[in-house]
């Protein structure tokens, strides 16, 4: 059984504002979250980068905590998302086939993306490496504060 780690509202708000630091340098056109995971930091990272347009591409990947599924498009991206800035935002990277599928959807449409989420695991050799990133838990199952 993985172990889990249970991440708090308090770690939440410092590692969106760590991460807000990182990226305030950067004018964005629009904020594309990949639901549902990335909502809640995505719509806190928009009111610190005053990113008022948002966006949201929804994928499957997990049948229940832990167990992998195929990936699946939920809910396809605005295809008005072109030529523009772009910031791609997710909870985590851990398989990294989500926001590698985001990202080449959003390239495919000639736009410039910069890639944030808050955890990413190193250790489990995902297949894309996000752009900027709060820390790296490891090989645990987090469990986020807004999942039920």
């Amino acid at each position: 059984m993985i172990k889990k780690y249970y991440y708090s509202w308090s770690q939440l708000r410092k590692d969106v504002v760590k991460l807000a630091k990182k990226l305030r340098r950067y004018k964005f056109d629009y904020l594309v979250v990949i639901a549902r995971g990335g909502m809640i930091p995505a719509s806190l990272l928009s009111y610190y980068l005053k990113i008022k347009k948002i966006r949201v591409i929804s994928y499957s990947h997990y049948k229940a905590d832990a167990v992998p599924d195929r990936l699946k498009l939920v809910l396809p991206l605005d295809k008005k998302i072109k030529n523009k800035k772009v910031l791609l935002v997710d909870d985590v990277v851990d398989t990294g086939q989500t926001m590698a599928k985001a990202y080449q959807t959003l390239i495919k449409r000639k736009n410039k993306v910069i890639t944030a989420v808050l955890h990413y695991k190193k250790c489990l050799k995902p297949i894309f490496k996000p752009d900027y990133y709060v820390s790296d838990p490891g090989n645990v199952w987090i469990v986020y504060p807004w999942e039920v």
